[in-house]
């Protein structure tokens, strides 16, 4: 189910494609009944459910909003959702960035995740960086956390 937030993004995207769609196709844009048969379909086609109380919260709402800003032709949000997967990432590695200032009491900044980065010899620029590689740079900075972490907090008795 999306947050009242998303459902304030999507609701309306969803009423632009609803609008252009029967512009291009000479519908009727009133018909209560059509657009639901239509906005069904389409969360059917696009995610495999047909109502967003059966969505998740991240991969559906990125799809099924990429799907619907493209019938609306609405660049703003066709642009975020391309990008999405890749900013969530960032703020992950963010995340766990901080989580090693906390462990070491040293201030890291995002040199250090992009000296990571190139350690790994991935592709030259880190802001061109799909989700998948960005992964790779998360596994490996939250590896350093997690070693770090153990090594200063004893072993339990068993």
């Amino acid at each position: 189910m999306f947050t009242p937030r998303q459902q304030g993004i999507f609701r309306p995207l969803v009423q632009r494609a609803w609008a252009s769609y029967c512009e291009r196709e000479g519908r009727e844009a009133g018909n209560r009944t059509e657009r639901d048969n239509w906005y069904r379909g389409e969360l059917l086609t696009v995610i495999g459910v047909d109502s967003t109380k059966d969505c998740d919260q991240v991969r559906d709402f990125d799809s099924i909003v990429a799907h619907f800003a493209i019938l609306a032709n609405d660049a703003f949000w066709i642009d975020r959702t391309s990008k999405a997967s890749e900013i969530r990432m960032r703020y992950w590695i963010g995340r766990r960035l901080s989580d090693l200032d906390k462990l070491t009491n040293q201030e890291h900044h995002w040199d250090y995740v992009v000296g990571i980065y190139r350690h790994m010899n991935l592709p030259a620029d880190m802001e061109d960086c799909p989700a998948q590689l960005l992964w790779k740079v998360f596994q490996a900075l939250d590896t350093h956390v997690r070693r770090i972490f153990n090594s200063r907090t004893p072993a339990m008795a068993s």
